[in-house]
């Protein structure tokens, strides 16, 4: 006979496993428009630095310029980097975005992990969805990609250097492939769950 208080766990833990995934639905769109953004964002980044390097590495002291445009480099050098500090805020208003849905499936993860049934009851069997402890498995997984995603993110952008273009096209390489791959498998895992989340 089914113990009451692990029944009615278990009830609990499946709405709020229902509500967390509901949550990673919701932000799983709000993190493909910041990919979307951040993609643009990034590739105009990256045409700024390729002129900086350009600016930068010009040999306009060779040149016999008149003494009004003695300062040119410099100055361009100057209207550059303003507009690399510029799209750099642009990119990393788009991480806060991104950390504030990333905040809420945190917060529904944690909700979700304070419910302990019985092993019985993680581990039984479903035929429209997978196990309970499945479903608790890639929602912590899910937060953890997302979590490492968005602090290398933070990382790369405190790290990055304006004249160094070959690191900054791996970085936009690396950046929208994670990215790329973290929303598919959270998709993935959406559509299989599609049932359960539906249930009333």
């Amino acid at each position: 006979m089914p113990n009451i208080v692990q029944v009615q766990k278990t009830e609990v833990l499946k709405c709020k496993l229902r509500h967390a995934f509901l949550a990673v639905q919701h932000c799983a769109s709000v993190w493909q428009e910041c990919a979307r953004q951040q993609e643009v964002q990034l590739k105009e980044l990256f045409n700024l630095c390729e002129q900086y390097q350009c600016c930068y590495e010009a040999n306009v002291e060779s040149l016999e310029l008149p003494a009004s445009l003695n300062e040119v480099k410099s100055k361009l050098l100057y209207v550059i980097v303003e507009k690399i500090e510029q799209k750099l805020c642009a990119v990393q208003a788009t991480i806060c975005e991104f950390q504030k849905s990333y905040d809420k499936v945190n917060q529904a993860r944690i909700n979700a992990f304070e419910q302990k049934p019985d092993m019985v009851y993680l581990t039984e069997s479903r035929a429209m969805s997978p196990t309970l402890a499945t479903m608790l498995e890639w929602l912590d997984d899910t937060e953890r990609q997302v979590f490492v995603q968005l602090h290398l993110k933070k990382y790369l952008l405190d790290e990055m250097k304006y004249g160094d273009v070959s690191i900054l096209q791996q970085l936009l390489k690396s950046w929208l492939l994670d990215d790329t791959k973290v929303i598919n498998k959270i998709q993935e895992r959406l559509l299989y769950l599609e049932d359960f989340m539906n249930e009333p």
